[in-house]
């Protein structure tokens, strides 16, 4: 049977008309509303900044830059700031953790915080060093070897049984291990904390050739020793395995600032170190500040809904909640990266809709907030800081070398000490 096109087209063109007719009337009439045809097209024209917004590229547009680097009015940092208004008036320790990922590995982001601070407050010591760490040769801070038959765990990775420190790594004892450091200033005291083993056997620890026969009865043990040189070597015996969660080098007083770098991280590992032993590393150490440096793992060029993060992020920041109910958390949002779209680099369109995510973290766990995307120049700043003269990250469009990270230190270090002194003023005032 064929059928003919005519009729068809002759109605189409009839309905056509017939609405097209409708958007040129209008009545006041209660029957006829004035109606537009064409009104879906025209709103696509006149708003293209509203669709671009749901995918992450309307950039500054719909993203307002806030003058506040911290949130709440700094409320959420009075301890810290309590902490540092009283240094100059008794001798004490100051304690942060900057826990992140590959772009505060080799101690790089940490160690300008460290030498600013301590420029201002005092201090010595590069703080918390892993016994077996990844990659010694790239942290410049101190000079580490140690013997290859150390077994390293780590919080990706580990098996049921095996405690995982602060660090998210754990180095286990094998014959004759040892560790050296050559530290690149003087510092009062060596540190070293270790777990237990099923045998409860003694651990000896010989530090410069002198030997010191320790107990492994706790989950977490402390051993202190005061230096009286730069240089440590230490070797470890013991008739079984025993971990061995870290060293520190660090003054009496003054600030210490602790590097803890995870590679590959978003941050999402905390839940993996036990709360009852990181409320042990807490008696130990007495954090007044931790900071949580994540989210370049996490962004994508093409996903904005970061709920899913949100989510597990929110459950490790509770978990560290719980364990440290007494520190200021501060996190500081994601800094900016770059990917080549029809061959020019441009800015994740996940990135400003993960650090509003992380915003609405540090509310939610009563953090602080740092807005480092921002404070390097917000959309766009990572191909900028690539290409400045004198080049400030590397080629991936993602991490800063040496030199940006220098000059990204030296922003956080500013925001924070812009906010103490807004507090000092206020707190000076009452």
């Amino acid at each position: 049977m064929r059928s003919s096109i005519k009729e068809p087209c002759y109605i189409l063109v009839g309905c056509i008309s017939f609405f097209t007719s409708l958007s040129f009337f209008s009545s006041t009439s209660d029957g006829f509303k004035q109606y537009d045809f064409f009104a879906d097209v025209k709103r696509d024209l006149r708003q293209p900044s509203l669709a671009l917004a749901d995918t992450g590229k309307a950039g500054k547009t719909h993203h307002k830059k806030t003058k506040k680097t911290v949130t709440e009015e700094n409320s959420n940092l009075v301890h810290f700031f309590g902490c540092l208004d009283s240094l100059g008036k008794t001798k004490k320790k100051i304690r942060i953790a900057h826990f992140g990922d590959s772009m505060i590995e080799g101690d790089l982001i940490t160690s300008t915080l460290r030498e600013e601070f301590q420029k201002t407050f005092g201090g010595s010591g590069v703080g918390f060093v892993l016994a077996s760490p990844l990659n010694p040769s790239f942290r410049q801070t101190i000079a580490q070897s140690f013997s290859g038959n150390w077994e390293t765990v780590n919080a990706k990775d580990h098996k049921p049984g095996e405690d995982i420190g602060i660090a998210g790594y754990t180095s286990f004892t094998q014959s004759n291990s040892w560790v050296k450091l050559k530290s690149k200033e003087h510092t009062d005291l060596l540190k070293l904390f270790y777990g237990n083993t099923a045998a409860d056997s003694a651990l000896t620890v010989e530090v410069n050739a002198l030997k010191h026969k320790l107990p492994t009865t706790k989950k977490l043990n402390e051993y202190v020793q005061t230096l009286a040189a730069s240089d440590v070597a230490l070797s470890f015996a013991s008739t079984t395995s025993v971990p061995v969660y870290g060293l520190s080098l660090e003054s009496d007083s003054g600030i210490i600032i602790d590097n803890f770098s995870f590679r590959g991280s978003s941050g999402t590992y905390f839940t993996e170190c036990p709360a009852e032993l990181l409320m042990q590393f807490q008696d130990y150490l007495h954090y007044d500040l931790i900071i949580f440096q994540y989210g370049i793992n996490v962004a994508t060029h093409k996903n904005t809904d970061y709920s899913w993060y949100e989510r597990k992020m929110l459950a490790n920041l509770k978990h560290m909640r719980a364990a440290f109910p007494h520190t200021d958390f501060l996190i500081i949002g994601c800094s900016d990266r770059a990917v080549k779209v029809k061959g020019e680099y441009t800015s994740l369109n996940g990135i400003e809709p993960l650090i509003d995510t992380q915003k609405k973290l540090a509310r939610q766990t009563g953090s602080g907030f740092l807005n480092l995307y921002e404070l390097m120049g917000g959309n766009g700043s990572m191909k900028a800081w690539v290409n400045a003269d004198t080049s400030l990250a590397n080629k991936d469009y993602t991490h800063f070398n040496h030199k940006g990270a220098s000059k990204a230190g030296r922003l956080i270090y500013s925001a924070i000490m812009k906010d103490y002194n807004t507090w000092k003023k206020k707190h000076e005032a009452i």
